[in-house]
């Protein structure tokens, strides 16, 4: 399987650690120069309380199952009358996928999995999260130096919008 996202046979822009930004990025895509509507499309939050969601199947992982214990997540879905499909940057499965193949895959059976690892998710329809999302990159930054961050930040500028709301009053 090919590293490289494709959406209407062009690749996507894509950053690893910055999936709010990713799937922004291919939001602002289909709202400009797609054939598809918007108004299909869902941005899904999955974090918890204690921002430790388990998600399998994940290019980040070290592990054979793909496991990675994500703070929060950020996921594209695609709802038409025929299919619900999964864009997930971060995810081992095609892109996008069916629901069933990444509810199966990724998000797996909530049955013995300890409480701390356990998911909410917040559905928010993608034109609303393309006028009132932004990201200064913040939660991304080394706390004690404030300039370095964490993992390399994406090529492009943050995410800059009028009446912002900022990553950490969406996450679960």
């Amino acid at each position: 399987m090919t590293d490289e996202r494709i959406f209407e046979g062009t690749p996507c822009d894509y950053t690893a650690y910055y999936c709010e930004e990713n799937v922004w990025r291919l939001c602002k895509r289909i709202q400009q120069s797609s054939d598809s509507t918007l108004e299909e499309f869902y941005v899904i939050f999955i974090s918890n309380n204690n921002e430790t969601v388990a998600l399998w199947k994940q290019r980040a992982s070290n592990e054979e199952s793909g496991l990675v214990i994500w703070d929060y997540h950020v996921i594209l879905i695609r709802k038409t009358l025929n299919a619900v499909l999964v864009f997930d940057f971060d995810a081992e499965l095609q892109f996008p996928c069916t629901f069933c193949d990444y509810v199966s895959g990724v998000l797996r059976s909530d049955k013995g999995l300890q409480a701390r690892f356990q998911r909410q998710f917040r559905v928010i329809p993608a034109m609303q999260f393309l006028k009132t999302f932004a990201s200064d990159r913040s939660h991304m930054k080394v706390i004690a130096d404030g300039s370095a961050y964490i993992k390399p930040p994406p090529p492009f500028p943050p995410i800059s919008v009028i009446g912002i709301t900022e990553l950490q009053s969406i996450v679960p």
